[in-house]
């Protein structure tokens, strides 16, 4: 009876040592899986902190810019609406424009039309006084609603210059309310464009600034593709977008 006893215990023994390193590699695999995901999370986290803080940082880039072009162009429609579109008054403001067009920095140019479309003033020189902005959508918009407020438009190109332009708009009325003309702000897009350059994004990255439209102003890569979406509804097209931000 001692002898199989003895070859039991034998028996046992290897299952016992099997059973324990098998153990020992389980508790090491889950040691290193947990590791790698700890790691995992923390570069998750560190990528979140600073792909939002890129995202202030832009934000407030192009929330500048555009506080920028309408100051500019509320001080100008302010004094049009107190002195009037008069040939006087618009001499005045073509003066003032003159004196600001060497600090205007961000903003490509300022504009004044009348409740026709005719240009009346602005910072670009050279004769534009047959040119005609009626067409435009900002144009019409504030001709058919009497709204106060600064319209961020769609990119268009400037009929002055050929760019594509972000244009800052807003209306002037004559004292009895009615339509009197538009004030207008102009941005380039490759301002824009030449920013978020700076931006390292990634083989597949992109950046896209919208409107409160969700129209694309602007985005980049800015390869063929990002140019047939420019001034297009943000929701009609794929973007496949790593960072956007909207005004």
């Amino acid at each position: 009876m001692i002898v199989p006893r003895r070859q039991s215990g034998l028996t046992l023994l290897p299952v016992f040592a099997v059973t324990f390193v098998a153990l020992v590699c389980f508790i090491i695999l889950g040691l290193s899986a947990w590791r790698e995901w700890e790691a995992r999370q923390i570069v998750l986290t560190r990528a979140e902190v600073e792909l939002s803080n890129l995202a202030r940082s832009v934000s407030q880039h192009a929330e500048d810019t555009f506080e920028l072009a309408e100051s500019l162009i509320i001080g100008t429609a302010s004094r049009l609406e107190a002195e009037g579109t008069g040939p006087a008054s618009v001499a005045r403001a073509q003066t003032i424009l003159n004196m600001r067009t060497p600090a205007l920095g961000r903003v490509r140019g300022l504009f004044v039309y009348d409740e026709n479309g005719n240009w009346l003033a602005t910072t670009e020189k050279g004769d534009y006084s047959k040119l005609n902005n009626s067409d435009r959508d900002y144009f019409r918009y504030y001709r058919s609603v009497a709204s106060s407020g600064t319209l961020i438009g769609a990119p268009v190109k400037s009929k002055s210059g050929g760019q594509w332009i972000v244009t800052v708009s807003r209306r002037i009325n004559h004292p009895d309310g009615s339509f009197a003309g538009v004030v207008l702000a102009s941005i380039n897009v490759d301002y824009f464009l030449e920013f978020y350059r700076q931006f390292d994004l990634g083989r597949d990255g992109s950046m896209v600034l919208l409107n409160a439209d969700n129209i694309i102003l602007a985005r980049v890569p800015d390869d063929g593709d990002a140019r047939r979406r420019r001034g297009r509804d943000a929701g009609s097209v794929p973007l496949d977008v790593a960072l956007g931000h909207t005004l």
